[in-house]
């Protein structure tokens, strides 16, 4: 053990720390404030221990602890004496600092993809368990029922397609209707499609307003607004669709048990006296795909 001299203490003083501390306060603010007591002590300890090495080489008495205690208490022993042990910069630290913290992102966005690629996965087996009937069934005879009662006349089928995540997102408000997909686009007056393509006076394209039966056909029947919607991809070209609009979300809320991700709806339109109407059909029970399980 190694004995203690008999030393006469000299306290620190604020021109110690010079340099060092906006580091060390940097450095204890990262940590959690359970261990910052502790870490600011150790760093007052190192520098107290730099002093003493430093005062012993000038042959100056400077403090009673001995340079084997400390480092036998914090576990600093080194094979190099002290005057000869290379001290770790500020740099150095904040380096491994911030290693440590890249890792940890790092890690952290791995278990982000990693959760969006079982999702997409799940979503794709989920998928594969419906298909799009070919040729479409035709309208479900309470539509046509409902369709008679309104006297309405010229039903088309404008399309079929699954429902995908934005047709049921809240913050998008909207059913898509890829106009590459639509079955015939007879169901428009020319009067329509010319509407369809002006603006408002807000610089928007015009709506039509159109009656809407279901996905239920005893519903009520809500005013539903039917506009076109050119969009613009990243290479400069554009893909034109429809969308049902206005009170869209109102229809996803009140019926979660039908419009949801995955299922097979169909879009009808019909005339009641001239005017544009839609008939919603959902095809359930799904039909499942027995070729590919």
């Amino acid at each position: 053990m190694a004995s203690l001299r008999r030393r006469r203490i000299q306290m620190l003083t604020v021109e110690d720390f010079k340099g060092r501390r906006e580091a060390i306060e940097r450095r204890g603010r990262e940590l959690p404030a359970s261990c910052r007591g502790f870490f600011y002590l150790t760093e007052v300890a190192a520098i107290a221990t730099e002093k003493l090495t430093m005062a012993d080489n000038n042959g100056v008495v400077a403090t009673a602890i001995t340079t084997s205690s400390y480092q036998s208490n914090f576990n600093l022993r080194s094979k190099r004496s002290p005057t000869t042990r290379p001290a770790i910069s500020m740099n150095e630290e904040d380096s491994v600092l911030n290693a440590k913290k890249k890792s940890k992102t790092a890690s952290v966005k791995t278990n982000i993809q990693g959760n969006r690629k079982e999702d997409d996965k799940r979503l794709k087996q989920e998928r594969r368990k419906v298909v799009v009937p070919n040729p479409p069934p035709d309208l479900p005879q309470e539509f046509k029922n409902r369709i008679g009662e309104m006297e309405g006349r010229e039903v088309t089928l404008v399309i079929q397609k699954r429902l995908f995540e934005t047709d049921l997102k809240k913050g998008e408000g909207r059913l898509s209707i890829p106009a590459n997909q639509i079955q015939s686009h007879n169901f428009l007056t020319d009067e329509e499609k010319e509407s369809l393509n002006k603006l408002d006076e807000r610089g928007k394209l015009k709506a039509i307003e159109a009656k809407l039966i279901g996905p239920n056909a005893d519903q009520e029947t809500p005013i539903i607004s039917f506009k076109k919607w050119n969009m613009k991809k990243s290479n400069g070209r554009g893909t034109t669709s429809f969308v049902l609009t206005t009170k869209w979300n109102n229809l996803v809320k009140n019926n979660p048990s039908t419009l949801k991700l995955g299922n097979v709806i169909q879009l009808w339109s019909f005339r009641q006296e001239g005017q544009l109407c839609f008939a919603l059909v959902v095809l359930i029970p799904p039909v499942e795909d027995h070729q590919e399980q």
